[in-house]
């Protein structure tokens, strides 16, 4: 018995190492020498490394041993909130449902070398360049929750890198695609609400308070729809009527832009969860 466990545990030391030097080989290809260096280095902690060996397959990821067998794996709680390279590290509001945001370029980058490097560990002589699209198509699209503009970065590279290789990570390649999918609007979908603080401030002051991000919107492409609404009658309760007629137009818009301050603001707190309930696409809150 105890002999398996050293071996176990020499075995998993040899897979995670050898996983780290192809990520480091592809992040230092892209330019991220940091990235490199540092990548799962959390998994030689106690916390992580003694749980991963003990379910150590060879051929697939401890992780999901441990979850058929118990349903969870502490290592892998551990590991992901200290390892931003993984999506799961980028949604927030879990209690709502979850919203994804978008990775900074670095992780998402390191991200795509994580998915590349294991697959050509686990698979071995198997693994061919096509794997990390497949997988990708398979087993993240349509299921993972990545922030929509992430998905078409990782779709670009990922299909590209099945018919080119690693050389789609040299030239500051991945740098100019992951610019020009996160700087432009949302495929397809134009009109966004913007979701304010607005309770005792005047019209021209909530209009200066959004001007410049209007203009950063509109600018990228976005259809801004104004839901500034000066003609309530000044009669019952205006402020559940704003709210109402927000809530309308929310329902035929694509996406929605939460400002600074909204959680501490009555409507903008319930604007946010009807778009979670509802699958309003929440643009930055």
């Amino acid at each position: 018995m105890r002999t398996n466990i050293i071996q176990k545990c020499y075995r998993h030391f040899l897979v995670i190492t050898r996983h780290k030097w192809e990520v480091f080989k592809l992040c230092w290809k892209a330019g991220l020498y940091w990235q490199g260096i540092t990548h799962d280095l959390s998994k030689y902690s106690f916390a992580e490394f003694i749980e991963y060996a003990h379910y150590f397959q060879g051929t697939s990821s401890p992780v999901d041993a441990a979850k058929r067998e118990k349903g969870f794996c502490f290592a892998w709680q551990h590991h992901k909130g200290r390892n931003p390279h993984h999506y799961e590290f980028w949604v927030d509001n879990l209690d709502g449902g979850g919203v994804p945001l978008i990775m900074p370029y670095k992780y998402a980058v390191e991200m795509l070398c994580d998915w590349i490097g294991a697959g050509k560990v686990y698979n071995a002589e198997k693994w061919t360049i096509k794997e990390p699209f497949e997988y990708f198509k398979n087993k993240i699209k349509g299921r993972a929750k990545i922030h929509p503009l992430i998905i078409n970065f990782l779709e670009i590279v990922l299909q590209e890198y099945a018919e080119v290789g690693n050389s789609i990570f040299a030239d500051n390649k991945l740098k100019v695609i992951y610019n020009k999918e996160i700087n432009q609007p949302m495929r397809g979908k134009t009109e966004v609400i913007i979701s304010q603080p607005m309770r005792g401030k005047t019209e021209q002051q909530i209009r200066e308070e959004r001007a410049q991000l209007v203009s950063e919107l509109t600018e990228k492409g976005y259809e801004v729809v104004d839901t500034i609404f000066p003609d309530f009658i000044n009669q019952g309760n205006i402020p559940l009527k704003y709210l109402a007629k927000s809530l309308e137009y929310i329902a035929n818009v694509d996406y929605v832009w939460f400002m600074d301050g909204w959680q501490d603001a009555r409507g903008c707190r319930i604007e946010h969860q009807v778009c979670v309930d509802y699958g309003v696409k929440i643009l930055r809150d």
